[in-house]
C-alpha cells in the first residue's frame, strides 16, 4: 500500500465516526492540494445562514474529534495522525504526521485486519501407555496409533490414548509476547494448535505460524507452494535458489540455532501469512522479540534493503541465528543475528547487536 492509499485509509476511518458536516469538511481538505478558505469549505457543507461562522465551529469540533480519534486503539494503528493547524492567511490545510514506529510498519497488514489475528503454534503429539507412562516420536504428530507403531515396533499391544499436553517454552513465550503486543494496540487475537488449524478456513484472516516440517507439515507445504526459497527441513534450513548443479546453502537449526521468517500473501484467500520456522524454540523467542522492537526492526529493514520504504515489501524471507548468551532459572538473554535474506538475491550478512533481556 502506497503513502496516498494510507492517507486515504485514515481519512475513511475518521469519517465513519463523524457527522455529515464534519466528514464533508475533512474530505474536502484531504482532496485539495492547496489551502481552502472558509467560503470554499462552506460550499462543501449544507447551506447555512452563517456559513463562515459555521465552518469555524465545525473546524473547532473537528480538531477535537481528530485528537480523540488519535488516542483510540483504531487511531494508534494508523500510519498517520491527522491535524488541522490554525489557519494561515490563505486558508485551512490538512497535515499528516507519520506515527508508525518501525514495528507497526512490519506488522501493518495485521493491524488493519477485520478479523482476529490467528496465532498458530505446535503441540507435540504424545501417546499414553499407562497412567504414568507417555511415549513420543519426533516424526509422529498426528493422533494415529498405527503411525506410531510403524515407527516404534517395540510398543506393546493394547490401546494407545493420544495426549497433547506439552508446548515448548520458546513457542509459548513467543505466542504470549505477540498476543500482548497486539492486544495493547487493540487488535484481537485467537490461538490454534497446528492440527486444529489444518481444518480452518483462513479466507480474509491474517495468520502467524510457528513450527517446523515435523510438527507442522503445512508450513513446509506453504513455503513451497508460495515459491519461497528458504525451506524448513527436518533438521536444517535450506536455500533452494542456488546455481544449477550446486548443493543448496544449508543452515543448521540446532547448533548454532537458525530459523527463518517469511511473509507472503495468499491472494485467492485475501490472507497474509507470516511464518516463523525453526526446529528450536529459542529462535521463536528471539525472533518475535526482535520484530516487536523498533531498533531491531531497523536492522531488518537494512537487511532487506528497504530503509526508505514506508512499508516492507509484500513478500520477503530472512534467516536468523539466535544465540543464548546467558541462562538461569529466571532470566535468559538472547542476541539475534540476521544472516541471509530475500528479496536480495545475494546472501547478506548483517549483525544486529541488539540484545534482549527477559
Amino acid at each position: 500500500m502506497h503513502e496516498e492509499q494510507l492517507k486515504s485509509s485514515v481519512i475513511d476511518s475518521i469519517c465513519e465516526l463523524l457527522g455529515d458536516a464534519g466528514a464533508r469538511i475533512l474530505r474536502s481538505l484531504a482532496a485539495s492540494k492547496t489551502p481552502l478558505r472558509s467560503k470554499e469549505l462552506a460550499d462543501a457543507m449544507s447551506p447555512a445562514k452563517d456559513p463562515a461562522g459555521n465552518v469555524r465551529t465545525q473546524i473547532r469540533i473537528l480538531r477535537t474529534q481528530l485528537e480523540l480519534f488519535a488516542a483510540t486503539p483504531q487511531g494508534k494503528i494508523q500510519s498517520f495522525r491527522v491535524e488541522i493547524p490554525l489557519p494561515e492567511d490563505d486558508g485551512y490545510v490538512l497535515k499528516y504526521y507519520p506515527q508508525s514506529p518501525e514495528t507497526k510498519k512490519f506488522w501493518h497488514p495485521y493491524l488493519s485486519a477485520t478479523k482476529p489475528v490467528q496465532i498458530v503454534y505446535t503441540e507435540p503429539q504424545f501417546f499414553r501407555l499407562d497412567e504414568h507412562v507417555f511415549v513420543r516420536h519426533l516424526d509422529v504428530n498426528l493422533p494415529s496409533d498405527e503411525l506410531l507403531r510403524s515407527e516404534c515396533d517395540w510398543i506393546p499391544s493394547g490401546t494407545l490414548r493420544p495426549s497433547s499436553h506439552f508446548v515448548s517454552s520458546g513457542e509459548t513465550d513467543a505466542a504470549l509476547h505477540l498476543t500482548r503486543w497486539f492486544e495493547q494496540l487493540g487488535v484481537p487475537t485467537e490461538h490454534l494448535t497446528a492440527y486444529q488449524w489444518a481444518a480452518q478456513d483462513i479466507t480474509q484472516r491474517h495468520v502467524i505460524l510457528f513450527g517446523n516440517r515435523r510438527t507442522f507439515p503445512d508450513i513446509a507445504q506453504l513455503l513451497t507452494s508460495s515459491a519461497c526459497h528458504f525451506r524448513i527441513e527436518e533438521h536444517r534450513i535450506t536455500n533452494s535458489d542456488t546455481p544449477e548443479g550446486n548443493h543448496p546453502d544449508v543452515f543448521s537449526s540446532n547448533k548454532p540455532i537458525h530459523g527463518l521468517v517469511s511473509r507472503f500473501e495468499l491472494e485467492d484467500r485475501e490472507c497474509w501469512v507470516t511464518v516463523f520456522g525453526s526446529n528450536h524454540g529459542r529462535f521463536f523467542e528471539a525472533a518475535v522479540r526482535a520484530l516487536t522492537n523498533d531498533v531491531s526492526v531497523r536492522w531488518f529493514w537494512h537487511l532487506l534493503g528497504v530503509e526508505e520504504s514506508i512499508l516492507p515489501p509484500p513478500k520477503f524471507e530472512a534467516i536468523g541465528e539466535a544465540v543464548v548468551t546467558a541462562h538461569d532459572q529466571i532470566h535468559r538473554s538472547h542476541s539475534l543475528q540476521w544472516v541471509a535474506s530475500r528479496p536480495n538475491r545475494d546472501l547478506v550478512a548483517v549483525n544486529s547487536d541488539k540484545k534482549e533481556q527477559y
